[in-house]
């Protein structure tokens, strides 16, 4: 185990996945990022997760603000993982969904067991 708290080789192995999603350059401060991720803090901010990693804050204020990537290839990139995995994969069982309340969702109303809840990118309930 690293100074992070988390097993590194099963780390690198996980970002291998996304390699085409990024360029050489950025998968130093994602790979930053992600172990970043393990630490406990008071206040999770770039500020925390830089003192943390022993990294200028301004390489990871670049990678979030400027740095350029292809969103959707990391979308399908992960659904691919996800749809390989044993643990994950759908099934004539079911199928593992996890919620991220960020995500707008309109048909909630309609969804047992959904209850109302703020979501940030549309700034209300």
């Amino acid at each position: 185990m690293s100074i992070f708290g988390a097993n590194i080789p099963l780390l690198i192995t996980f970002l291998k996945y996304f390699a085409s999603c990024f360029s050489k350059k950025q998968m130093a401060p994602l790979t930053l990022v992600i172990y970043a991720l393990f630490k406990d803090y008071k206040r999770n901010s770039l500020d925390a997760m830089a003192r943390a990693t022993h990294t200028d804050y301004q390489k990871f204020q670049y990678f979030f603000s400027d740095s350029k990537w292809d969103i959707q290839a990391i979308k399908r990139t992960r659904l691919e993982i996800i749809q390989k995995q044993r643990t994950t994969a759908p099934t004539k069982d079911g199928l593992l969904a996890i919620d991220d309340t960020g995500c707008p969702k309109p048909f909630a109303k309609k969804t047992e067991g959904a209850k109302l809840q703020y979501c940030g990118p549309l700034k209300s309930i």
